[in-house]
Order: C-alpha cells, then sequence, then structure tokens
C-alpha cells in the first residue's frame, strides 16, 4: 500500500492501549526483566495494535487511549485532539469503543470516568495527571458517585443509548470526512449495535472481545500466565493491526 498518512492515532480505552502489557507480574513473565520507572508502560504502547499499524502503514502514531474510558470520553478526546494535530498531515485516527456502562463527565479542572460499577478514575487536567488518573472506590458521600450510581441502577437504557452514540458516529464520520481526516471504528463489545455504522471495523461479524476470546487472543489465553486478564494479548494485538489494515487497503484501491 503507498504511504498515505503521516500519523495514526488509536484512540479508546486499556484494550487499545496495551492494558495488562503494563502489569508488572504479566511483564516480567514476559520479558524476563523487573519492572524500572515507566517500562511497562512504555512496553504496552509499543506492543498494541496502534504501534504495529503504524509499521505497516510507514508513519508514525500516537496512542492516546486511558483506562477505564467512557465513549463520551473517547469522542471528546478525539475531537480536541484532531482539532490539535489538523495542521501536522494526514491523519488517521482509530476509535476503539468501550463498555456502555462507562460514564464520564467533567467539573472544574476534573474529569471523572466511571469504570461500571466498580470505581472511578479521576483526571486532573490542572496538575496533568489525565495520562495517569487514578482509580478510586464509588464513595457513598459523593454526589457525583450516588448520581451515576443511581443513573445506571435506575435509568439507563441500552437501546436508547447505543442510538445516540451512533447518531453521534455519523456525525463523527461526516467532521472527519469534511477535513479529509480517515476515520475508523473498533467496537470492544456491542458490535451488533452499530454494525451498520460506516467504517466500523468487522472482527469476523463479532465484537473485538468476542473475536479475541474465539481465537485465544487474549493475555489470560497465555499457557501459565501469572495473573489473569482479558486485555488482548501481543499476538491478539497484531493480529487486529492485520484485520484492520486489510480493511484500510480495501478502502484504498
Amino acid at each position: 500500500m503507498k504511504k498515505k498518512y503521516d500519523i495514526i492515532i488509536g484512540n479508546g480505552c486499556s484494550f487499545t492501549q496495551g492494558g495488562g502489557l503494563n502489569n508488572p507480574l504479566i511483564y516480567k513473565f514476559l520479558t524476563g526483566k523487573e519492572e524500572e520507572g515507566n517500562a511497562g508502560e512504555i512496553y504496552m504502547k509499543e506492543n498494541s495494535y496502534p504501534k504495529f499499524l503504524s509499521e505497516l502503514l510507514d508513519c508514525e502514531y500516537m496512542n492516546t487511549s486511558e483506562s477505564c474510558s467512557s465513549n463520551n470520553f473517547i469522542l471528546e478526546r478525539a475531537y480536541k485532539l484532531l482539532k490539535e494535530l489538523k495542521e501536522k498531515g494526514n491523519l488517521l485516527i482509530i476509535n476503539q469503543l468501550s463498555y456502555a456502562s462507562r460514564f464520564g463527565f467533567a467539573t472544574g479542572d476534573k474529569y471523572y470516568s466511571y469504570n461500571n460499577l466498580d470505581g472511578k478514575l479521576v483526571y486532573d487536567y490542572k496538575n496533568n495527571e489525565h495520562k495517569n488518573g487514578k482509580f478510586t472506590k464509588i464513595d457513598s458521600s459523593s454526589p457525583f458517585d450516588q448520581y451515576y450510581k443511581k443513573y445506571i441502577l435506575e435509568v439507563f437504557d441500552a437501546e436508547y443509548y447505543w442510538e445516540c452514540i451512533s447518531m453521534q458516529m455519523d456525525l463523527f464520520n461526516s467532521w472527519c470526512e469534511k477535513r479529509n481526516i480517515d476515520n475508523y471504528w473498533v467496537s470492544w463489545d456491542e458490535y451488533n449495535r452499530i454494525s451498520h455504522i460506516d467504517r466500523v471495523i468487522d472482527c469476523e461479524g463479532e465484537h473485538a472481545a468476542a473475536w479475541a476470546t474465539n481465537n485465544e487472543l487474549l493475555l489470560s489465553h497465555i499457557p501459565n500466565i501469572p495473573q489473569h486478564d482479558l486485555h488482548l494479548s501481543i499476538e491478539g494485538h497484531k493480529n487486529l493491526t492485520n484485520i484492520i489494515f486489510d480493511r484500510i487497503k480495501l478502502d484504498n484501491k
């Protein structure tokens, strides 16, 4: 494929970030080394599909993904980032959609990204801590936490939620097309909800999680791995790279 892009951006949650590969036990198991400094963070991004895809496309890469990101956080990040990079050359962005029940919102200098009912990540933009959000438990005394809990348990409607996300995807596709930015979508789950939207990657007719599970491409499928982890293995990232690359080649014939 002829060189077309200057930068590829991988934007999603931990599944695109390379999550699991930065786990100290898994890092040591796969590399034979103790983790020092940012070695795990570097290792996971250097072995994620945005990096592998940049090698096939002969361009620079950015992996802007952050653990536990909600879909609204992912879309907001994509929009802001592309506006910043619009003069940097030809751009390609892969947005990986996350779980519907994750929820994110900003207030003041902080962004809260709730990970189901397991807890939340708090990103402090004022102190530039958004690259390493701090995970905390749901706090019964926090009005934000209680709002989220009631929203998920009493208000959340999955069908309506995906209708809204589908509309946002259509609008984002049009926004990118107008600016000559190529964009694609990877669905970690609920592929059937968004498969009708243009530029959604087909992982053998499944969402990425089911595809990876069926093909034993998760970290948990590696024999004797020291910790159960449902993120993609390095082989999983490489296989997903090939699926995305084949789609891009097909669209550029």
